[in-house]
């Protein structure tokens, strides 16, 4: 074999295996999440749920005044996997701290508890709300899938309220809790204020106007309880 004839096969050779490092991993992915009803570890609730996240049904379909926290970038996903499928948009996943149905945790189990209190506030379902792509392709975790989100309560019980999303809210649920320890008749004064904030959630306002008239039914609702109404 001629020199130039083996010079030609080294750079062929060479180009093919530049050609092949710089081809995008497939798994180098930037993935955010939220949890299911919407919120999310470190980040407010302020944004409606339909167009926070128009394109991931469970929140698409949530009732108006649903609020969500806005998706955020956490490596812990990167990369990652759900029962060794790439992420969808709406997929549901578990976290865990004992790593059950999780695998190539970085660290392991030991990355968790030499970390006591902060992978605690991240367990639970999470809803993939943004896949994108990513410069780098670290270890894949692999998650387990989970159940589907239950879908969103249209009542008006507690736990309907986001305080966070109502600058007024401890002002008013001051004013409003001394208002009843003072009232001469406070089952009857909370009574009507139950039947008012209920008909006003029937009204045309939606967003932080809902949100707030259920944080009003909530606290009336505690009330009414505490006082033996």
């Amino acid at each position: 074999m001629k020199k130039s004839e083996l010079r030609n096969i080294i750079r062929e050779s060479i180009k093919e295996l530049m050609g092949e490092n710089t081809q995008p991993n497939p798994n180098a992915r930037l993935v955010r999440t939220v949890f299911c009803d919407g919120s999310h570890e470190s980040i407010p609730s302020t944004i409606e749920c339909s167009t926070q996240y128009p394109n991931v049904p469970h929140f698409a379909n949530a009732p108006v005044g649903t609020l969500c926290a806005q998706n955020h970038n956490t490596t812990m996903f990167h990369n990652m996997t759900i029962g060794g499928n790439v992420p969808q948009l709406g997929d549901v996943f578990n976290f865990n701290t004992q790593l059950n149905g999780i695998t190539n945790f970085p660290g392991g189990i030991g990355q968790i508890t030499g970390n006591p209190g902060f992978f605690d506030s991240w367990v639970g379902d999470h809803v993939v709300v943004y896949v994108g792509s990513a410069s780098t392709n670290t270890t894949q975790v692999d998650f387990s899938s989970a159940a589907a989100c239950p879908p969103f309560s249209t009542t008006t019980s507690a736990g309907s309220c986001n305080p966070a999303a109502w600058s007024n809210h401890s002002t008013w649920t001051s004013t409003f809790t001394n208002t009843v320890a003072n009232h001469n008749n406070p089952c009857n004064f909370l009574n009507q204020k139950i039947a008012q904030f209920t008909a006003n959630l029937q009204g045309t306002g939606q967003g932080n106007y809902q949100n707030m008239q259920n944080c009003k039914l909530d606290l009336a609702n505690q009330l009414h309880t505490q006082n033996n109404c």
